[in-house]
C-alpha cells in the first residue's frame, strides 16, 4: 500500500475554508418553526358548545360537561390512516354513567361504520375508572376489551394514541401497546379491519 502526500496547498485550502465558511453558516437565520396550529384550524365543535373551551391561544381545548350535558369535536377531515394522539384527564369523583371518549370514526352510513374507541367507564364508589378499547368494522363491534389502567386517570393528564395504517391498529397508553390488531382480510372475510376513511 502506498502512502500518499497531499499537496500543502490542500491543506491550506481546507483550513481558509474552514476559517471562512463556518462562521459565515453560524450567521445564517435558524429555520423558521412551523406556525403554531391553532384548533380552530383542524377541527368543529360536533355538539355542546358551552363546554367548550379554547385556552392556550387556541392550541389546547377544555371539554367540560353539567349534569345533563356533555361536549365533543370532531376533525374537518377524514383520513385513511394515521397516528392520532390525545391527552386526557377524565372526570373525578362518582362518575357512574359518564363514559368520556376518544375515537376515531368514519361517516355514518346506515349502521356500517367504521369505529376505533377508547372509552372511560365512571367511576363508582371504590371502584377505579375502567378503560374500555373497541373496534367496528361495517357496524360490527363486540370487539371490547376491558383494562385496569396502571394509574388514576382522574388524577393528571395522560396520553392516548392510535396508530391506524393497512397493516395495524395498535391502540397505545402512555406510550405502551395496549391492544394490537393485525389486518388479516387476506385470510378470509371472517377477519375484518377498519377501512374506511375515519375522523378523529
Amino acid at each position: 500500500m502506498a502512502f500518499q502526500v497531499r499537496p500543502p496547498w490542500l491543506l491550506l485550502l481546507h483550513f481558509i475554508a474552514v476559517i471562512f465558511i463556518l462562521p459565515a453558516m453560524a450567521s445564517l437565520p435558524a429555520p423558521p418553526s412551523p406556525p403554531a396550529t391553532v384548533f380552530d384550524d383542524n377541527y368543529v365543535v360536533a355538539y355542546g358548545g358551552d363546554g367548550y373551551h379554547m385556552i392556550n391561544q387556541g392550541t389546547e381545548i377544555r371539554l367540560t360537561m353539567d349534569r345533563s350535558s356533555g361536549a365533543g369535536f370532531r376533525s374537518k377531515l377524514a383520513y385513511g390512516s394515521g397516528f392520532f394522539h390525545m391527552r386526557i384527564k377524565v372526570p373525578a369523583g362518582y362518575t357512574a354513567g359518564v363514559v368520556t371518549a376518544y375515537y376515531v370514526a368514519s361517516e355514518p352510513e346506515r349502521d356500517v361504520q367504521d369505529e376505533v374507541d377508547f372509552e372511560f367507564l365512571g367511576d363508582t364508589d371504590g371502584n377505579p375508572t375502567t378503560l374500555q378499547t373497541n373496534v367496528f368494522v361495517n357496524g360490527h363491534g363486540d370487539r371490547e376489551q376491558r383494562l385496569r389502567l396502571w394509574f388514576d386517570p382522574a388524577a393528571d393528564f395522560h396520553d392516548y394514541a392510535i396508530l391506524w395504517n393497512p397493516s395495524h391498529l395498535v391502540m397505545f397508553v402512555d406510550g405502551t401497546p395496549v391492544r394490537v390488531l393485525k389486518n388479516l382480510t387476506s385470510r378470509g372475510p371472517e377477519y375484518e379491519f377498519p377501512a374506511k376513511p375515519m375522523r378523529a
